[in-house]
This record gives C-alpha cells, structure tokens and sequence, in this order.
C-alpha cells in the first residue's frame, strides 16, 4: 500500500480566551504558536487551519487524518463542525478517517480548555498533522 503525505504545518489561527474575559487572536505554526502564546492566564485555547480537498483524491483511496501526539487527544477535534474520533496507531500518530466529510474547502479546529486538559496547561503541542492519502 502507497501512502502520500501531506503536512498541515501553516498557517495555523489561534484564538485565545484568557479568564479576565479578554481574547487574543495570532496566526502561525502549530508548535510554535502553542508555545509562543502566552498561555499560562488561558482558559481555552483554539486553532484553526483551512485546507483544500487534495487533487486526484480517488474513490478508492482512503484519507485520514493523523495526529502526532504524546498525549491524547481529549481536545475537541472538528472538521467542518463534525466531531472527530481517533484510534491509536503506531508512532505517537492517532488516526481519524475523513474522507465522507471532506469538501472542496475544509476547516479543521482543535481545541483545549483548562478545566478538560488532562494534567498539564498549557497542552503539548502535537508534533505533526497531516492528511494520509492511502491507495
């Protein structure tokens, strides 16, 4: 089986809220923007990145998209509004099929709250996202 990769590395939007009631919008690299922003006053934390379907996707290809994460994802992962479930797969990766939900133009957002993050704020950024095409 052939695997094509496409990585989700920019431009990411980030959207702050911080507990005073203030937010604060930022644009930039998935890792860097988590750790560049200061979270440490945040309450929740989303990022958004916009992607295209990929060209030549056939019907018998299978797309997922895959997390590399050295926690779970309890953050709340949508594609266009449609919430996310991951199985584990090897290599820190978790993997979720999206290919019934794809459109021409995509929007996938993650997102981490204080109150649901598990153990540590702010979160570990994932290493990687990226959309796996397999034939």
């Amino acid at each position: 089986m052939a695997r094509h990769v496409i990585h989700l590395r920019g431009p990411w939007q980030f959207l702050t809220h911080r507990s005073s009631g203030e937010s604060h919008a930022s644009k930039g690299e998935l890792g860097i923007g988590l750790s560049t922003n200061n979270l440490s006053n945040a309450i929740s934390l989303q990022a958004t990145r916009n992607f295209h379907r990929p060209t030549g996707l056939s019907a018998d290809q299978r797309l997922s998209l895959a997390i590399e994460t050295t926690g779970d994802l309890r953050e709340r992962v949508r594609l266009n509004s449609t919430p996310l479930h991951f199985a584990d797969a090897s290599d820190h990766f978790q993997i979720s099929d999206i290919k019934r939900l794809l459109r021409p133009d995509n929007v996938l957002v993650l997102e981490w709250s204080a109150e649901n993050c598990c153990g540590t704020w702010p979160p570990p950024a994932p290493s990687s996202v990226e959309l796996w095409i397999d034939d």
